[in-house]
């Protein structure tokens, strides 16, 4: 009977742990990007960030998840006017111009001269998706990079904690009380903040 107890308190342990960790994924083609932008704003927390970075050099995309004014998630793109991509920022401008995507260039500093900024308000995940994938396509093709590229992901930050609400759904009808206990303890903890998160959003 012990070792079932330790068992189901080692797997809330993990899924803990697993909205902690950070996460990578290797191998990756440019038609796979909206699978991985959809995982990032399903199941990231608001300040991740996501790098697609190419398998064989310096060359990278980076998108970040945030809320403006405690309201709109934002999926923001941000490419730099950097020493080893100084030679793609202008074409990467006038791509985005081309592809009719509302933009802003931003003053950098040190290395860093300008950045190009795309946000996208976060009304239809799908579409933003859609977006942010062609986006990163169309940057990596005027670096150079062909359809035959490979790529990895990386993000940066915590999980949601909505993403283990499930693993605590079914871990608090556990008959060990401990279980059931911690479990309906962290669902209680993801209410309350969800409840505080919607009150700021009025």
């Amino acid at each position: 009977m012990w070792y079932l107890i330790a068992l189901f308190v080692v797997l809330l342990i993990i899924v803990i742990w697993w909205m902690r960790r950070p996460l990578y994924h290797r191998n990756i083609k440019s038609e796979e990007f909206k699978k991985y932008l959809g995982g990032f704003l399903s199941q990231c927390s608001e300040g991740s960030l996501m790098f697609i970075e190419h398998e064989d050099s310096d060359r990278f995309v980076q998108f970040a998840k945030y809320q403006l004014d405690n309201s709109r998630t934002i999926l923001h793109f941000g490419f730099p006017d950097a020493p080893w991509s100084r030679q793609y920022f202008d074409t990467i401008v006038n791509m985005l111009q081309t592809l009719d995507i509302s933009h802003k260039i931003t003053t950098g500093e040190a290395q860093i001269q300008r950045f190009v900024e795309v946000d996208l308000v976060l009304d239809d995940l799908e579409n933003t998706v859609s977006i942010g994938a062609r986006i990163a396509q169309a940057t990596f093709e005027v670096m150079g990079l062909t359809e035959n590229a490979r790529f990895k992901i990386h993000y940066r930050g915590d999980l949601s904690p909505e993403a283990a609400r499930s693993s605590l759904e079914t871990l608090r009808e556990q008959p060990n009380r401990l279980v059931r206990t911690l479990s309906r303890y962290y669902l209680r903890k993801l209410s309350d903040k969800k409840k505080s998160r919607d009150r700021g959003q009025r």
